[in-house]
């Protein structure tokens, strides 16, 4: 794969980081009534999230040609966005699910999104700023499911780690909850997919997989990012990041695991295993992209990672921003695969200039869960363990 990135590509990238680490000093006070009227107007503009079409049929399509098997559950994603809430769990489904525990799995480098957030909150009164996974934790508290995310404090969690030591980490949550009798849902997002991914392979290898109900995968690079093959084979931000990582927790290896070479070397060296995994576990990826406008966007782009998205883009690459639309599958797994969705707004706010998302987060969280238990169901043997399955073509 080419580079991505122009001549002076990564220093807007970077400029925009930065803009993005200010943004608590102003995000809620500049433009004032102008602003916030702007960004109605760009709220009206912007597409439905469920909206199908031509689009759908390109991404099954290009999803299809990758020969990543498993059954495309996009247009059931579509049907169900649009009911109300409580029309999504019947009563069974509703008992089932509060049969177990949910575990969040965050995303590489996000225990900074949560500090940034409490920081905002606590230094400027800007709630809701970033906060990330928090739609995902409330979904689940407006399911009933309250135990406590451990992963989402970065005391006990280091997403910075390398995904060989966030799967052992994983795999200690999973084995403490069958402990206590209780079986577990994973939801993972980004780089978090692929430290339950090798979580997973390790509790198979070790006879604790019973200990899992199901797995709800959101926009993981199953098959890398372009944007960590570029920092890592860029010497000046390799270094930058290596110094980076050593000042929160971290260490380069973390982001190597995320490049295209790292994990097509996983994939192909578990490649057995993996096929057994998804015969066993029902697992659901979702998987987004979001096209590049046919204008220029600068004041008021319409996604937090538009640099990185549209340099993709122009590649003739499907992207979320992050992770090319195939790169989030997990061969032989169902799947959902939406459109004008990015890889941040999924899971956080979009922090001004950038447009608001219309994307319902708890709603979105609440659907896919709903499509995952339906999954558990059918493949839940009579006397409530889970039984091997395959996807259903």
């Amino acid at each position: 794969m080419r580079r991505i990135g122009a001549p002076g590509f990564w220093r807007r990238y970077a400029r925009l980081l930065l803009a993005l680490a200010a943004l608590p000093l102003w995000a809620g006070t500049a433009g004032g009534a102008e602003s916030a009227s702007r960004d109605d107007a760009a709220a009206a503009a912007a597409p439905e999230p469920h909206s199908a079409g031509q689009a759908d049929a390109e991404a099954a399509s290009e999803l299809k040609s990758s020969s990543l098997g498993g059954r495309n559950r996009t247009a059931e994603f579509r049907a169900k966005y649009r009911l109300d809430g409580s029309a999504l769990f019947s009563a069974k489904q509703r008992e089932l699910l509060g049969r177990h525990r949910v575990i969040l799995v965050p995303g590489f480098l996000t225990a900074l999104y949560l500090q940034i957030s409490e920081a905002a909150k606590d230094t400027f009164a800007k709630e809701g700023f970033l906060d990330y996974l928090s739609s995902q934790n409330e979904a689940l508290k407006d399911l009933g499911l309250t135990d406590a995310q451990e992963f989402l404090d970065n005391k006990k969690y280091n997403t910075q780690g390398t995904v060989a030591e966030n799967a052992r980490r994983i795999a200690q949550a999973v084995n403490t909850a069958a402990a206590a009798g209780k079986r577990v849902i994973l939801i993972s997002h980004s780089k978090g997919g692929n430290d339950t991914l090798a979580a997973l392979l390790l509790l198979q290898k070790s006879g604790g997989l019973r200990g899992v109900a199901g797995w709800l995968s959101l926009q993981s690079g199953f098959f890398g990012s372009p944007v960590a093959d570029e920092a890592m084979q860029r010497p000046v931000l390799r270094q930058a990041a290596k110094l980076f990582l050593a000042q929160t927790g971290g260490n380069l290896d973390a982001l190597s695991d995320s490049t295209s070479e790292r994990t097509r070397k996983f994939m192909d060296a578990n490649a057995g295993a993996l096929r057994q995994l998804v015969k066993t576990v029902p697992i659901l990826c979702f998987a987004s992209w979001k096209d590049k406008p046919g204008e220029a966007q600068v004041m008021h782009p319409d996604s937090m990672l538009f640099t990185t998205r549209n340099q993709m883009a122009e590649q003739g690459l499907r992207n979320d921003g992050l992770i090319p639309l195939k790169n989030a599958v997990l061969p032989g797994t169902n799947y959902v695969a939406a459109a004008g969705i990015d890889h941040a707004e999924t899971v956080m706010n979009n922090p001004s200039p950038v447009q608001p998302s219309r994307l319902d987060r708890k709603k979105l969280t609440a659907v896919l869960l709903a499509m995952l238990i339906e999954q558990i169901a059918k493949t839940a043997a009579p006397t409530g363990r889970q039984s091997p399955h395959r996807a259903a073509p």
